[in-house]
């Protein structure tokens, strides 16, 4: 489980992260998601010990005063999780390391550079997380990371390790029989009286030998059977990884599903590996007096925005706001919304396109609509 926080007062610079992250296919954990606004919400949860996640967006501001005070109550309480800064501009890059920031962005941010960004987190989460192995070596202990490791191979009393950065053996003395029994769990074959592969490693595999980007190694009859079986177990998990995968690219991101938090925070959104098509759509209150509600939506229901309590579902109390202003329905075959402007102060999709009146226009999922001059606004999810 990735567990991903958002502190940021511009609630639209929340809602294209948490987009971002929908979409973001790198992102092969199971994920949860919370928005915060305010930095007095974050530092009460830290107090309480409620604050568990692995990586936190956290703005900055202009002054960048609150931010960097959050960063700096977060190393002093000794807390384990890594920071992103996103700032205005580049005037706190140095503060902002200072507080062991994993980076620094400035705004605007880019879907481009957001995956890269992710994808050295998640590169360097692996890394880090990956198990370790304590080797003497010339009478000194030095630590192998095992996700690092290609192949041990063995030499009379000694063991040899090559990794992916170190293409010549590192020699220490061991029996392959133990290390075999130590690190078989991490993925590692036993193919060959003196060899040991790294599975996640392997491109290639036949009857009589394993192939990997640097390296041939047989396969002896004495392991032939074991070897088959783990590839083939191997191999149906990463189907089922890419079929995961594939289903998230055809879905835009797989179908979150939200609650409402509290009134401190905008949402928590969690990624189910449940794919397949939504039963209902959920309407996300981005902006104004609806701001953090959730209201879902399905098939063949139609749910109307406006003033007149009378003829809306949702309720606005604003003079912009007609009193039946836009109507909005949810398509489970097509996977998409209609939306449908009944206003004289208009509707429009993703602050750029105006609704043409009276007519039902598909609108995607992930889609923000705004109401009038935007004091209103909701996320179709």
């Amino acid at each position: 489980m990735l567990r991903i926080a958002i502190c940021d007062r511009d609630k639209r610079q929340q809602t294209e992260l948490l987009g971002f992250i929908a979409n973001d296919t790198e992102i092969s954990d199971d994920y949860v998601t919370e928005c915060f606004s305010n930095v007095r919400t974050v530092q009460a949860r830290l107090k309480c010990r409620d604050f568990n996640f692995d990586l936190l967006f956290l703005g900055l501001d202009v002054t960048g005063k609150e931010g960097l005070a959050l960063a700096a109550y977060i190393r002093e309480q000794k807390v384990d999780i890594d920071i992103i800064f996103i700032a205005e501009n580049d005037e706190f890059i140095a503060e902002g390391f200072r507080f062991r920031a994993f980076n620094f962005i400035v705004k605007p941010i880019t879907y481009e550079r957001f995956c890269y960004e992710m994808a050295q987190y998640l590169k360097e989460r692996q890394e880090n997380q990956s198990e370790y192995l304590s080797v003497l070596v010339q009478g000194k202990e030095q630590m192998v990371s095992l996700n690092l490791v290609e192949y041990f191979t063995s030499d009379a009393r000694k063991i040899g390790v090559v990794t992916a950065n170190r293409k010549e053996p590192l020699w220490f003395y061991g029996k392959m029989n133990d290390l075999e029994n130590k690190i078989s769990k991490f993925g590692f074959l036993r193919c060959h009286q003196s060899y040991l592969v790294n599975i996640q490693k392997i491109t290639s595999m036949t009857s009589e030998q394993i192939q990997t980007k640097n390296g041939v190694f047989p396969i002896s009859r004495k392991y032939s059977i074991s070897v088959r079986e783990v590839w083939e177990r191997h191999k149906k998990v990463c189907n089922t990884q890419r079929m995961d995968k594939d289903s998230r690219n055809n879905y835009g991101g797989g179908h979150p599903e939200i609650i409402a938090a509290d009134e401190n925070s905008t949402v928590v959104i969690t990624r189910n590996f449940a794919m397949g098509d939504a039963k209902y759509g959920i309407v996300v209150g981005i902006r104004g007096a609806r701001q953090n509600d959730t209201f879902r939506l399905y098939q063949d229901e139609e749910m109307i925005i406006g003033r007149d309590r009378k003829q809306s579902q949702v309720v606005l109390n604003d003079s912009t706001i007609s009193r039946k202003h836009c109507g909005i329905r949810f398509d489970g075959k097509e996977q998409c919304y209609y939306v449908c402007d009944f206003s004289s102060n208009g509707t429009f999709v993703g602050g750029r396109q105006k609704l043409e009146n009276n007519k039902w226009s598909r609108v995607e999922r992930d889609t923000l609509i705004q109401l009038a001059n935007d004091k209103c606004s909701f996320m179709l999810v």
